[in-house]
């Protein structure tokens, strides 16, 4: 599996974790954000995902005077696509066998980034008083595997 987590200046980090079927979380990647610095992500040993497995992206902005790539703290940001608006783009490539079905290897949510019910994305906003939960720590490296271990 390959991943690029993607945003704007106000980037702060990013997560992928894939939940498998019985509910069991694996965090794939945690990646510290910056604009000038964005890098593809390659696990070191090959992941098995298994039908019904969910990947999870959280990704957390900074848009607060303490950001020195922030071009306006007082501006309030939505989505977009000029470098001073923001996205989240939790880019991902995955090898599938090559006799595998296109319609049954990925489920999109229909609502996917849409902001009223169930979707693919959901934006939660964090006080400032606390912009980096306790569960997200500053830096963590990309997690290796060998063949056969969980």
């Amino acid at each position: 599996m390959w991943m690029m987590p993607h945003m704007h200046l106000r980037g702060k980090d990013m997560t992928y974790s894939l939940v498998n079927p019985k509910g069991e979380t694996d965090t794939l990647l945690r990646a510290n954000y910056n604009f000038n610095w964005q890098l593809g992500y390659e696990l070191e040993y090959p992941i098995r995902v298994r039908k019904g497995s969910r990947l999870v992206v959280v990704a957390h902005h900074d848009n607060s005077a303490n950001n020195p790539f922030n071009p306006d703290a007082t501006k309030d940001v939505a989505w977009g696509n000029l470098t001073s608006e923001e996205m989240v783009l939790p880019w991902f490539g995955v090898i599938v066998d090559k006799d595998a079905d296109p319609e049954k290897i990925l489920a999109v949510r229909q609502n996917g980034c849409g902001s009223n019910g169930p979707g693919l994305v959901q934006f939660l906003q964090i006080p400032l008083s606390n912009p980096t939960p306790p569960s997200i720590p500053n830096s963590i490296p990309a997690p290796t595997r060998k063949p056969g271990t969980k």
